[in-house]
């Protein structure tokens, strides 16, 4: 069970609340900064910062440099089972 929600946008930042809770997968082995991709234009950017993930329970906040001020964009989360990849969309348009 994944879990995202914007924190908040300020100027060059996006912050992505992020909880993570598998049940059975041991998460310490997954690192959210190569797992996770912000799409947004035609771009496609890495966090700078991520969360620790620990256990089966996790949570923190994903950290996005932004060049650009985004309304639509997706983030998408892969490699941590069960799902092969994660999909996240906001539209605030």
């Amino acid at each position: 069970d994944f879990r995202v929600e914007r924190n908040c946008i300020a100027i060059g930042k996006l912050n992505i609340k992020i909880d993570v809770n598998t049940h059975t997968v041991e998460l310490a082995e997954f690192d959210l900064k190569q797992l996770t991709t912000l799409e947004y234009n035609s771009k496609f950017v890495k966090p700078v910062e991520v969360p620790n993930l620990k256990g089966h329970h996790s949570s923190g906040i994903l950290v996005f440099d932004l060049k650009d001020n985004i309304n639509i964009f997706k983030i998408k989360i892969r490699g941590i089972p069960i799902d092969p990849e994660r999909t996240f969309e906001w539209n605030n348009e």
